[in-house]
């Protein structure tokens, strides 16, 4: 019995049995790249038993599953799995239709430039100058994101050449490569595909930075696609290889398997990862939201309309959250490369960093024991009982700590203990460490806020926010609330909805700041119209900024010294050759 549509490899009668009928058709702009179609007047699409409890517009028996989707089945939300593995079952959103940015495909001006390269060196250019007039496509795009593509293009086919030289003269088939196991159901690898004369076929995965080692179900799939995709020449061996585009270095997952083994392949791996996506129907907020279907119409994220003050829609449907409006504030170009583009950044990496998580991740362990931190808990570093990392006569000791952690915390923690929210009393712990995911439709963006804890307390919805500092106190409320974005963010979250999705009458944010001398905690509250206000128009101003903006200029400063992107910044030494070192001792205001 087929499940999901998903064939077995060698099943029935077989691929090449009598009365199907295996064609390719072309999707590539050169050679071979697209799909094996089958004619099978037995089989008919399949219609798979299917509850995700959301309204549709229709449920077409059409399957699609990626190698990325198998890869990540049972991580993040299964419902926008299942509906990306439909591309023709539309829920129904009412009026809401997701509005695309033209640089949501990071990569995908360098595929089209491969695809040329390849075009013309077919016909007899020579390939460097193929490589210098594809290069030339990049040029109205933002110049951070020009230096990537260009050093990507280079290192691409610097390996390129170099697998020619190994294997001879390989054809390029495409890049979207889909097998259909039999009518509505298919399988898809994304990545530039080869074949020489004598039968062995690549499949390259892109990979921003460096290439990975681990093999996943993602080699499976390709391999299996690689090994099924039919051209005019016999598969005899398959490579499924990663390519750093960063530093051009590869790896090969598969190193020359049969056809054989890329079937026994996708039965062992990839066959069952693919049935758990088609039939995904939890919902989960989390990262999907930004790229899901459903997004309009789901009921898992926290309706806030209003809240972030916009006039007129958002540029393009995405999400934001305060650090992404702290970031945009300091440099537009910094967030569009690294949040928007995701190019490959430096660790980021300091004792601030690291103090900081630190101590997130040791109040964390501590108030899940639903108690007040005491001093008992807090053993000086190096002295017996430091090292424990579980509860019991010794406290909690390091928490699981690194020693070195545990030592860069261990003054703010010791003056934790004062203000430990705990200590009012007992208190309804919602939600600990986990991201609030909620939707401005006014804004068409979906928020998203992860406070260090969100608890009820006298009938309020309480936002704690956690923040380490090497300076000193904020002199009051009002200077707290200007140094940290999140305060009027979160505000401005329980006003518009949060607090009322949790049946509270009020909220309030809770920033508990600090240092290795004192600490303090400043409170704000809904029903403060001045701060209703003042949140509002400082939200707002924010906002607008990022939500319109469509330039990315940079903002030198003596934050380029240790910013992660430098690499691509065509202003990274603007700011002056002789700014350097470490990032400030204050934690970034979000």
């Amino acid at each position: 019995m087929l499940h999901a549509g998903l064939r077995q490899p060698g099943e029935g009668k077989g691929l090449a049995a009598a009365g199907r009928r295996h064609e390719l058709t072309s999707s590539a702009r050169c050679g071979y790249g697209g799909s094996g179609t089958y004619d099978d007047h037995e089989a008919a699409p399949m219609a798979w038993p299917w509850t995700p409890e959301i309204p549709l517009l229709n449920d077409k028996p059409v399957f699609q599953v990626t190698a990325t989707a198998a890869e990540n089945a049972g991580q993040g939300c299964d419902l926008h799995a299942a509906l990306k593995a439909r591309p023709e079952t539309r829920p129904d959103n009412g009026r809401w239709r997701r509005r695309y940015s033209d640089d949501t495909f990071t990569l995908g001006p360098l595929v089209d430039a491969i695809a040329q390269v390849h075009g013309v060196t077919a016909r007899g250019t020579d390939l460097g100058e193929a490589v210098g007039r594809a290069r030339m496509a990049f040029g109205s795009l933002h110049p951070g994101w020009r230096t990537f593509l260009e050093l990507a293009l280079e290192q691409y086919f610097e390996y390129h050449e170099a697998r020619e030289q190994e294997l001879g003269a390989l054809r390029y088939l495409g890049l979207t490569n889909k097998v259909a196991l039999r009518p509505g159901s298919a399988v898809m690898t994304w990545g530039p595909l080869y074949e020489n004369e004598s039968g062995m076929r690549e499949i390259r995965r892109l990979r921003f930075g460096r290439a990975h080692s681990e093999h996943t179900v993602w080699a499976d799939v390709a391999a299996y696609v690689a090994a099924e995709l039919a051209t005019d020449r016999p598969v005899r061996q398959v490579y499924v290889t990663e390519v750093g585009l960063q530093d051009g270095v590869e790896r090969h997952l598969i190193n020359g398997i049969a056809p054989e083994q890329a079937r026994e392949g996708y039965e062992r791996s990839v066959r069952p990862k693919a049935r758990s996506v088609v039939e995904g129907a939890v919902r989960t907020p989390g990262h999907d939201c930004e790229s899901c279907k459903f997004t309009g119409g789901c009921p898992d994220l926290v309706a806030v309309p209003g809240m972030l003050q916009l006039d007129a829609p958002a540029a393009w449907s995405r999400s934001v959250s305060a650090h992404d409006l702290s970031l945009h504030r300091r440099c537009p170009s910094r967030w569009y490369l690294q949040r928007q583009l995701n190019l490959p950044r430096e660790a980021e990496d300091s004792d601030t960093l690291r103090r900081g998580t630190a101590a997130h991740a040791w109040i964390d362990q501590a108030h899940r024991r639903g108690t007040a931190c005491e001093l008992g808990d807090l053993p000086a570093p190096g002295a017996e009982g430091a090292g424990s990392d579980g509860l019991g006569s010794g406290g909690l000791g390091s928490g699981g700590l690194s020693e070195e952690e545990y030592r860069l915390a261990y003054p703010f923690l010791l003056r934790h203990v004062d203000v430990c929210p705990f200590r009012e009393g007992p208190v309804d712990v919602v939600l600990a460490e986990r991201s609030v995911h909620a939707r401005d439709p006014e804004a068409d963006v979906v928020v998203v806020a992860k406070p260090d804890l969100l608890i009820r307390r006298d009938g309020a919805l309480v936002v704690r926010e956690l923040k380490t500092s090497g300076g000193h106190l904020p002199a009051d409320e009002r200077e707290a609330r200007d140094r940290y974005l999140a305060v009027v963010f979160d505000l401005a979250l329980l006003a518009y909805g949060l607090a009322e999705r949790y049946d509270c009458a009020e909220g309030k944010v809770e920033l508990e700041i600090l240092t290795p001398n004192e600490a303090a905690v400043f409170t704000y509250s809904t029903e403060d119209p001045l701060m209703a206000k003042v949140s509002r128009e400082q939200l707002k101003a924010h906002a607008e900024e990022w939500a319109h903006d469509t330039t990315w200029d940079t903002r030198p400063g003596p934050q380029c010294a240790w910013c992660p992107v430098r690499e691509w910044c065509p202003d990274r030494d603007a700011y002056g050759a002789t700014v350097a070192g470490p990032p400030p001792t204050e934690d970034a205001p979000f």
